[in-house]
């Protein structure tokens, strides 16, 4: 059985400052955004997330089971076979996609820009504590 009450080593000085500096660089970028960047970044986390691919396969199985139970049972389905409607909510759908994903990376090509420029200080730091 591991102790508990073992305490974890404190990172240094240096990792610690970076770690601030990164969060300050992500507190600066959301302070900067507009409203809407604020809501795009959340829709583009949400749709980033693993269970949102989960959550479309289920809605894209519903949908054909129910079209081709409905045509079974001798009702007129909603969308039948080839799903021509699907395909167009699927299209439209990655249209959106794509229009919300890619225009934001400005927002985030800035955020990276920094994170480089800390990561170059933090390399050109860290090359410094070696050579001593």
């Amino acid at each position: 059985m591991a102790d508990t009450n073992v305490s974890q080593p404190t990172p240094s000085a240096h990792i610690q400052e970076s770690i601030r500096s990164i969060d300050r660089l992500h507190a600066e970028h959301r302070q900067d955004a507009t409203p809407l960047q604020r809501a795009v970044d959340r829709m583009t986390n949400v749709l980033g997330r693993p269970g949102f691919i989960g959550v479309v396969t289920m809605i894209v199985v519903v949908w054909v089971s129910f079209n081709l139970l409905a045509a079974a049972l001798g009702f007129r389905a909603i969308d039948p076979p080839p799903f021509s409607g699907l395909a167009g909510a699927t299209s439209l759908t990655s249209l959106y996609m794509v229009v919300l994903i890619w225009p934001p990376s400005g927002g985030e090509d800035l955020l990276a820009r920094h994170y480089e420029h800390s990561s170059r200080s933090w390399r050109y730091w860290a090359s410094r504590r070696r050579q001593k």
